[in-house]
C-alpha cells in the first residue's frame, strides 16, 4: 500500500460483437470457465469487481467490465497473469485469435473499451489495499474484544486494542478522499434532468423490478452481493436528441448523485449503447427488490421504474463479497478514530464503542 501516492480507482468496460449463431457456445463457455476465471482473479490484488454478460439483441454483444486501482496497462497485465487462459477461451467466441498473447490481449481490450456515461460507488475512492487493511482491522479488533474481561474500562480496552493493531502491522491513519459538494443550482439541474429521464424511459413509479430466479449472489446472509444488469429501450432513446438528453442526465448524476442512493451500491455503471439502449450495471447489497425498496425518490429509482430487460451476469467476481457498503465505511471510520493521536477523549471512546 503506497501511502505517498493515493491510488485512483478506475473502470474498464468493453463490448465485443458476437455472431448470433455463436451465442449458445459462448454462454456454455462462460459457465465452463466460471470457477477457473474467478479463482484466477482472486490473485489480482488491485481488482475490486469484474463481470461478463451476454447482451441480447439483433446484434448480440459480450459485455466485460472491471473496477481496479492504478493504471490501465498494469490492470491488463494483472488480468492476463491471473486468468489469461480463461480470457482466451472466452474471447475466441467473439472472433479473437486462439493464440492471443499478453500484448495482443491488452490491445484487444483497449480497442474494445467504452467510456461509461456514469460510474458511481457508495465507497468510491477507497483503494482495494485500504479496504483489505480495514477488513483485517475489524477482524483483529473483534477477536481482541471477545477476549476482554467484563467490566474493563472502555478507554483502557481501546488503548490496548491500538497497541495490538500496531504490533500486527495494521495501518492506522487517514486516507485522503474528497467529499463531492452539490450546489443548489446543480440540484435543480439534476431535478430537471430527472424529469426528462422519466419522459424518455417511460417511467412508472408503481413499477417494480422483479429479481430473476437464476441470479447468482456472492457472500452470505440477506445482504450478500448481487450482480444486476438491465437494458432499457424506448423509441425516444433511439433518436440522436434522446441520446444527448440521456448523456446530460448521466453526466449530472455521475457528479451529483444523492449519497442515500448509493448506500447499498458497490458499483453502478451507466452506458449508452450505439443503438440507443441504456445499460445499467450494478453490484449491490441484497436483491434488486431490496435495493429498489430502500431507494429515496431519486434518479436511480426513476430509472428502475422504466421498462427494462433484465440480463443475467454469466460470471462475475467480487474481491470482498462478505463486506457490505456499510461495512466498508464503518471499518474506515474505526481506522481513522484508532489512528488519532492520544489521549483518547470521551467522545472518541463513545464513537468507537458505537462502531464495535
Amino acid at each position: 500500500m503506497n501511502r505517498d501516492r493515493p491510488e485512483r480507482r478506475r473502470a474498464l468496460s468493453a463490448l465485443f460483437s458476437v455472431q448470433p449463431e455463436a451465442v449458445a457456445a459462448l454462454e456454455a463457455e462462460l459457465l465452463l470457465r466460471r470457477n477457473e476465471w474467478c479463482a484466477g482473479l482472486g490473485l489480482a490484488t488491485t481488482l475490486h469487481f469484474a463481470k461478463f454478460a451476454v447482451l441480447p439483441g439483433e446484434a448480440p454483444l459480450l459485455w466485460f467490465e472491471s473496477s481496479f486501482d492504478g493504471e490501465l496497462g498494469e490492470h491488463l497485465d494483472d488480468l492476463w497473469e491471473a486468468a489469461g487462459k480463461a480470457f482466451v477461451d472466452i474471447l475466441r467466441h467473439t472472433g479473437a485469435e486462439r493464440d492471443l498473447d499478453r500484448a495482443e490481449f491488452a490491445r484487444l481490450l483497449s480497442a474494445r473499451a467504452r467510456r461509461s456515461a456514469a460510474d458511481r460507488s457508495g465507497h468510491a475512492g477507497r483503494p482495494r489495499s485500504v479496504i483489505d487493511n480495514d477488513a483485517r482491522l475489524d477482524l483483529l479488533a473483534q477477536r481482541f474484544l471477545d477476549s476482554v474481561l467484563p467490566g474493563t474500562a472502555p478507554r483502557s480496552v481501546l488503548e490496548h486494542l491500538h497497541g495490538e493493531l500496531v504490533r500486527a502491522e495494521v495501518w492506522l491513519g487517514h486516507w485522503p478522499h474528497g467529499a463531492p459538494r452539490t450546489s443548489w443550482v446543480e440540484q435543480q439541474r439534476l431535478r430537471a434532468l430527472r424529469r426528462e429521464l422519466r419522459s424518455l424511459c417511460g417511467t412508472d413509479a408503481r413499477r417494480r423490478v422483479q429479481p430473476s430466479s437464476e441470479q447468482e449472489r456472492r457472500g452470505a446472509g440477506m445482504f450478500s452481493q448481487t450482480s444486476l444488469l438491465w437494458l432499457f429501450t424506448a423509441p425516444a432513446l433511439a433518436a440522436a436528441r434522446g441520446r444527448e438528453r440521456l448523456r446530460r442526465w448521466a453526466e449530472a448524476w455521475d457528479h451529483h448523485a444523492e449519497p442515500r442512493e448509493l448506500e447499498r451500491i458497490h458499483s453502478a455503471r451507466v452506458h449508452i449503447l450505439d443503438d440507443g439502449r441504456l445499460l445499467l450495471s450494478l453490484i449491490v447489497d441484497g436483491t434488486s427488490a431490496m435495493l429498489q425498496a430502500s431507494l429515496p425518490p431519486s434518479s436511480l429509482r426513476d430509472l428502475l421504474g422504466a421498462e427494462a430487460v433484465e440480463v443475467g451476469s454469466q460470471i462475475w467476481y467480487s474481491a470482498y463479497p462478505e463486506l457490505s457498503v456499510h461495512d466498508v465505511l464503518r471499518n474506515e471510520r474505526a481506522r481513522e478514530l484508532l489512528g488519532l493521536s492520544p489521549p483518547v477523549s470521551a467522545s472518541r471512546v463513545a464513537a468507537l464503542c458505537a462502531l464495535f
